[in-house]
């Protein structure tokens, strides 16, 4: 896994998988937000990444070739510079496509064609903006010394959806004020409920 990012890491925030040799078609998607720190080119750095997501006008069909990365908080495409073949990646250069993983409406396999004729593995991701408007990124995995990489492909999919989930079930999980327990626990204590009713109501709910 390559630990030298072209972009910052959050302070919760850690890398999952990466892959080279990859294909971007489709808009561009950029994050600016809030302060992160995290391992760059040049070391340790820290920076300005985003909690909400703008396009950036280009065609829609503009296609790059690009290393990605998941983490557990986004799904990054950076600009990589590979031989005419799409065979070797030399290097990785800046963040082409920053999308957070809680804007991912939909996850799909597909083949990657050319001309009629598949050429290797690929993903489409539904990508939902604040405007509500959904874009089809397709992320593509070439034929790689002639074997197709489809069990690459199927793992990107598996964790991609792990980490959807995660973060579905953090933003869903009910903060302490509206925890049941702590909720009868405040009401003992400011003298609206009896010991007795407080009791039996912490009886009921940790049966649940």
């Amino acid at each position: 896994m390559n630990q030298n990012l072209p972009f910052i890491l959050n302070p919760d925030e850690k890398l999952i998988i990466d892959s080279s040799l990859a294909g971007y078609t489709g808009m561009k998607i950029e994050n600016m937000g809030f302060f992160g720190m995290g391992i760059t080119g040049s070391g340790l750095g820290g920076g300005l990444t985003t909690s909400t997501q703008h396009k950036t006008e280009g065609n829609i069909l503009d296609s790059r070739r690009v290393h990605i990365y998941l983490t557990n908080k986004r799904f990054i495409a950076a600009i990589a510079k590979q031989n005419f073949l799409g065979t070797e990646e030399h290097s990785v250069g800046t963040v082409h496509s920053d999308i957070a993983l809680q804007s991912i409406v939909g996850i799909m396999a597909q083949p990657y064609m050319l001309l009629g004729t598949k050429v290797g593995e690929a993903i489409e991701l539904s990508v939902k903006a604040p405007s509500g408007d959904v874009d089809n990124i397709t992320i593509s995995f070439v034929t790689r010394h002639r074997a197709l990489r489809t069990d690459e492909r199927d793992n990107w999919i598996r964790l991609i959806r792990e980490q959807i989930e995660i973060n579905r079930k953090v933003i869903q999980k009910p903060s302490d004020s509206e925890d049941p327990v702590n909720i009868v626990k405040m009401r003992y204590a400011k003298g609206e409920i009896t010991a007795e009713q407080y009791n039996e109501m912490l009886e009921i709910l940790n049966k649940k």
